[in-house]
């Protein structure tokens, strides 16, 4: 049976767009698993941390349609200020404000919890090197810097002694 060249063209767009549709589906639903894969494989961290700040996110409520927010919280480690963002619920979000110290469990990208601290959570502040015992060079005695290994009279390198050597 021929049919006109319009109706040929309609079936190729509309193969081609359906085709899209199910790839991007089928790519939703696998980046979805992989996800809750890594998520599920990654180990349970706890550490000080602060929340630096909260945003929301609301979708949909145009017309008939209900609206739905999702609900963000960003948290900086004490230790090294290394920041990372999840996705909470309505009660975490509620619960905790802005500059707010204490501990966060996550694993991967999925929270766990945040317990409040009710005094900030002051991180070890890293060695200066007024705190580092002074070396001295094994061979020609001369006094090490704390900022190299290196010798400055004879050239050669310093290492800690081991038990066996003191």
């Amino acid at each position: 049976m021929n049919m006109p060249p319009p109706f040929g063209i309609f079936l190729v767009i509309f193969g081609v767009v359906a085709s899209f549709i199910a790839f991007v589906i089928l790519t939703s639903i696998v980046r979805g698993i992989a996800q809750w894969s890594s998520n599920n494989a990654a180990p349970r961290e706890t550490f000080a941390a602060r929340v630096v700040t909260k945003r929301l996110h609301v979708s949909g409520g145009s017309g008939d349609s209900s609206a739905s927010t999702a609900y963000y919280m960003t948290f900086e480690r004490l230790t090294d200020q290394a920041r990372q963002e999840f996705e909470v619920d309505s009660t975490a979000y509620g619960s905790f404000a802005e500059e707010d110290h204490g501990e966060l469990t996550h694993q991967g990208t999925r929270f766990q919890g945040f317990v409040r601290s009710m005094s900030p959570i002051v991180p070890p502040s890293p060695p200066t090197p007024a705190d580092r015992p002074l070396r001295y060079c094994g061979y020609c005695g001369h006094q090490l810097a704390a900022e190299t290994n290196k010798c400055p009279g004879c050239g050669s390198l310093w290492h800690p002694r081991t038990a066996s050597e003191t």
